[in-house]
């Protein structure tokens, strides 16, 4: 067998044990509640987090669901998806370690703050461009305003 058939199959084993202890983690109702909407694939990603972050010593049942809640609503964004596959493709004790310190540091949350606030900056950036391009306030800047999704 070649180093890539090896390589393969440890990789299969390395699945099919991530499953096993996945299938044996015990998701709150509300966990479940949560990702039932979700694909199978997808429940199986949010369940991951679930069980990563539940073995951190201190956290409770709730900041478990919390957490899975927070990457749910987060995954929109283009970069949280990202850090999401970046993670997945990580071994299981690294995977481990990155989603406690996404959940420690609140990176999701840090990661959703910044997009919004690059997204004001450049409503921002727009306005202040056409002031400058002599718009007038009625109706250039008002349909800007009334255009950009912070503004509605």
């Amino acid at each position: 067998m070649g180093p890539q058939k090896a390589e393969l199959g440890a990789s299969g084993t390395n699945r099919l044990k991530r499953d096993k202890a996945l299938n044996q983690f015990q998701a709150s109702e509300r966990v479940k509640t949560l990702i039932k909407p979700f694909t199978k694939t997808e429940q199986k990603r949010f369940l991951k987090v679930a069980q990563t972050v539940s073995k951190i010593p201190e956290i409770t049942e709730d900041a478990i669901a919390d957490t899975v809640e927070t990457v749910i609503n987060a995954q929109s964004d283009k970069a949280v998806r990202e850090l999401m596959e970046t993670i997945e493709e990580q071994e299981d004790a690294l995977q481990d370690e990155m989603w406690k310190l996404v959940y420690e540091f609140g990176l999701i949350d840090a990661r959703r703050i910044l997009s919004i606030i690059e997204a004001r900056l450049a409503t921002i950036k727009k306005v202040k461009e056409a002031v400058h391009q002599g718009a007038r306030e009625v109706p250039n800047i008002h349909n800007l305003i009334s255009e950009d999704p912070w503004c509605a």
